[in-house]
């Protein structure tokens, strides 16, 4: 079941908490956390991969987890949007047909296309600095992507990159 527009939205923004402890190995090439809404009983999965960042509603029905995208930060890759406007969240109107090339952008979820449409993280009001190289602090990455998705505990950080 697909949801509206502002189902999505409230559900993005609703205060989160961690189920347990929210540690992320950047030697794992994915993490995965439970997050539970503050005020609604909803959960939510948290995961991280080394080239994404992405939160999911979860639901259960008869023991089967189903997930269903709310938004998705890419970290440097590459994305095409669709060259028409139709399904197109607001945010996401200005960026018809915008190619993402190295560059890091937010999925925002949309009735019609769930996750196919990008945004850069300025136009969602998410910033953070980067190095002189262009490269991205992965601790100031994480804690604006966990601010825009209203999470109020902090996730914890261990191991470094390898590959």
């Amino acid at each position: 079941m697909l949801l509206s527009a502002e189902r999505a939205d409230a559900l993005l923004h609703v205060e989160k908490r961690l189920v347990a402890s929210g540690v992320i190995d950047l030697r794992q090439a994915k993490t995965r956390v439970m997050l539970v809404a503050e005020k609604k009983p909803v959960r939510f999965m948290f995961e991280f991969s080394r080239t994404c960042i992405e939160l999911k509603k979860v639901s259960y029905h008869m023991q089967v987890e189903k997930g269903i995208g709310l938004t998705r930060f890419d970290f440097g890759g590459g994305h095409n949007n669709p060259r028409m406007a139709d399904g197109a969240p607001k945010v996401a109107e200005p960026y018809v047909g915008k190619r993402f090339v190295n560059e890091s952008h937010i999925h925002v979820y949309s009735p019609a296309c769930l996750l196919d449409w990008a945004v850069p993280p300025e136009a969602l009001g998410i910033h953070f600095g980067t190095k002189p190289n262009g490269a991205c602090d992965i601790r100031q990455v994480l804690d604006a992507f966990c601010e825009y998705i209203a999470l109020k505990d902090r996730i914890i950080i261990q191991g470094a990159f390898h590959g």
